[in-house]
């Protein structure tokens, strides 16, 4: 089947604007899908990557990306935004992302994610239990690219079925 669904925002990095997005990106992944498990979780998933993009990215008047991409029996959440050169964060995104993939069940790392903010004490700190949230309740697999110098994307992908086809069984 052809592609479906294929949507790019170009939003400003606020946080009041996230609310609005999730539930925008849900219904359109409903109305395209009908699959509201799909939908739900692909709805947090955005969520959880433009939160990500707000706190740790640099501000920006170009604001951040985001794309929605269905292809080939997937859905790949994109959200790409500016960052520090010298910024911590992409190391830590970066460490994140290859410690998730690591688990071969994401609930694993998902965890094992809440057992080490329990274990520091610090709720506020940077976790990374968004990303393991993610995977597990997302049910995506995750990549980050900083080939374009000055920013990263995150993409989040996950299988699903053709509309009207049973869904995929779990990888």
């Amino acid at each position: 089947m052809s592609r479906t669904l294929s949507v790019v925002l170009r939003l400003p990095a606020e946080w009041r604007r996230i609310e609005a997005v999730r539930e925008a990106i849900g219904r359109c992944l409903e109305a395209v899908f009908a699959d509201e498990e799909l939908a739900g979780a692909l709805a947090m998933v955005t969520a959880e990557l433009l939160e990500n993009a707000v706190k740790y990215g640099k501000l920006d008047p170009g604001g951040v990306v985001l794309s929605v991409e269905e292809d080939g029996g997937g859905v790949t959440v994109g959200v790409t935004n500016a960052v520090e050169a010298a910024s911590r964060h992409v190391e830590a995104l970066r460490d994140r992302v290859a410690w998730i993939a690591r688990f071969a069940d994401p609930a694993d790392a998902f965890v094992a994610a809440m057992a080490e903010v329990f274990a520091r004490g610090d709720p506020d700190a940077d976790s990374g239990l968004g990303l393991a949230r993610i995977a597990h309740e997302g049910g995506c697999t995750l990549a980050c690219d900083e080939s374009v110098p000055g920013r990263v994307t995150v993409r989040a992908s996950r299988a699903h079925a053709e509309p009207g086809a049973a869904a995929p069984a779990p990888s």
